[in-house]
């Protein structure tokens, strides 16, 4: 029928309305690297009753079908089919999304007419294709990477979660971040104590770059199992509550990173850093600031809430702590994110010299 909306979307009679959302599109051409990150594009394919408005895919693998259908959403199910690589991918989600955009222009009393068909995808892919009905309405042979995400079964799992599951803990960091080595191997002095040196990471890239470089951390069997073997002869373990056994001024410097937010006399620790320094210090803290920062965006940055961490810094706080113990003390702030253009910082560095 002539009056009826599907023979309007049909033959272009209505103007298909995207929805008001940020996006992200794919910059560049069909030769150009594999994103990883979050790529949104409007694609605006009608079909018969309906439209596909948007393709949303996550580096996590969470791919996403997003539009509106005027008719039964639950047949999507069936009429729409999304193939990788000429492989069909099962519907992983479906649910509903309120589109008052749809119900108005379109004169129906359903405001919930909107869908969300969401796939997950494992690995790497180029091919990609959605049918409706068998009928191909959209292809790309654009490259997408895939990349294992933290706490990636929070996606599909059927047993509920609780806060352990949530706000969990990790092993000692087996790794060295590139802006922790530029800061250590720029500002501190040699001999080097590693306060609260976890794996001993940083005492090994260090050393391999010809700084004198030792550790101190609490004795226990999760250190002893994550410690690396080459450097255990560098490393003094010690009992948790006990005074550190080194002089005052025992080292030029003292590095403590990610360290005083697990402390609860986090005083107590920043005393003992500032006793065995004899000249300069460098600590790095979660930065609690992002929270409020992220507000807008409904975002709390996960790692900052983890759950062995019982002291949350800023700026100010942290040089507040500071000050009775250093004469300079210069902030440097580290490993920045973006979301949706908001830029926040996930740690603070703090440069001090007696």
């Amino acid at each position: 029928m002539k009056g009826s909306l599907s023979y309007r979307i049909k033959n272009g009679l209505l103007k298909i309305l995207p929805r008001a959302a940020v996006r992200f599109p794919h910059l560049g051409s069909e030769s150009a690297a594999p994103p990883l990150y979050n790529v949104k594009k409007d694609i605006l394919r009608t079909f018969q009753g309906g439209c596909i408005d948007a393709i949303d895919i996550e580096p996590c693998g969470l791919l996403r079908l997003e539009g509106w259908y005027i008719e039964n959403v639950l047949q999507l199910l069936d009429y729409i089919k999304l193939y990788i690589d000429d492989n069909l991918v099962p519907v992983a989600f479906y649910y509903r999304v309120h589109r008052a955009d749809i119900a108005a222009h379109a004169g129906i009393t359903n405001y919930f007419s909107g869908f969300a068909l969401e796939y997950q995808v494992s690995s790497a892919f180029k091919d990609l294709r959605v049918t409706f009905k068998d009928e191909e309405i959209f292809s790309s042979k654009i490259e997408y990477q895939i990349a294992a995400p933290h706490y990636a079964e929070l996606i599909s799992q059927t047993k509920p979660a609780t806060r352990k599951d949530i706000y969990g803990s990790a092993p000692a960091a087996r790794y060295v971040s590139e802006v922790i080595m530029n800061l250590a191997s720029s500002y501190l002095l040699s001999p080097v104590l590693d306060f609260g040196c976890g794996s001993g990471a940083l005492i090994r890239n260090l050393r391999g770059i010809g700084i004198e470089a030792y550790g101190i951390e609490i004795e226990s069997e999760a250190i002893i199992e994550n410690l690396y073997p080459d450097i255990q002869e560098y490393v003094t373990l010690y009992k948790s509550g006990s005074k550190c056994p080194f002089k005052d001024g025992s080292f030029e410097s003292v590095v403590c990173t990610e360290v005083i937010e697990h402390i609860p006399d986090f005083k107590g620790a920043v005393s003992e850093i500032a006793r065995i320094a004899r000249n300069r210090a460098l600590i790095t803290v979660p930065d609690i600031s992002a929270i409020p920062v992220c507000y807008q965006h409904n975002v709390v940055p996960w790692h900052i809430l983890e759950a062995t961490h019982v002291n949350f810094f800023n700026q100010n706080s942290l040089h507040h702590l500071l000050k009775p113990h250093f004469k300079d003390i210069e902030f440097v702030k580290i490993h920045p994110n973006t979301i949706n253009g908001t830029v926040y910082f996930n740690n603070i560095a703090c440069i001090c010299a007696k």
